[in-house]
């Protein structure tokens, strides 16, 4: 089995909201997967402390962020940080990634399958997360 396939912790069908960090409220650990979660109203989707994404993926999830979103801006490949299929949601439903757009950004191949979207209405925030948590 290869190292990229070694996952300590699945992080998955959750609603979290108003957290600061998102995948990595953990305070910088690793071979982490988040994906199938609902993240309403964080400050960052994520954010990479001390390991640099190694072995860490954050996909199929939704975030409504507040700060923002910076998919593998400034990480190497070789850290098996994976960061695809998201649907994120900013307030303004514009983004800038790694000092560029995020038109520019995906075009060029990076998070791939991911969504760019303004704030959805409050209403939409709670039917997500009643969703991911099987109450609707």
């Amino acid at each position: 089995m290869s190292v990229s396939a070694l996952r300590f912790h699945q992080v998955y069908d959750n609603f979290f909201a108003y957290g600061d960090n998102g995948l990595k409220s953990d305070f910088g650990g690793h071979d982490n997967v988040w994906h199938g979660n609902v993240l309403a109203y964080v400050g960052n989707c994520y954010t990479i402390f001390n390991f640099k994404g190694y072995n860490d993926a954050f996909y199929d999830n939704k975030c409504v962020f507040r700060t923002g979103y910076t998919s593998t801006c400034g990480l190497e490949s070789s850290t098996g940080f994976a960061v695809h299929g998201n649907s994120v949601f900013s307030e303004s439903g514009e983004l800038t990634v790694c000092k560029t757009s995020w038109a520019n950004w995906t075009a060029t191949g990076h998070d791939t399958g991911t969504t760019l979207a303004k704030w959805p209405a409050d209403a939409a925030v709670v039917a997500m997360g009643k969703t991911v948590l099987g109450m609707m």
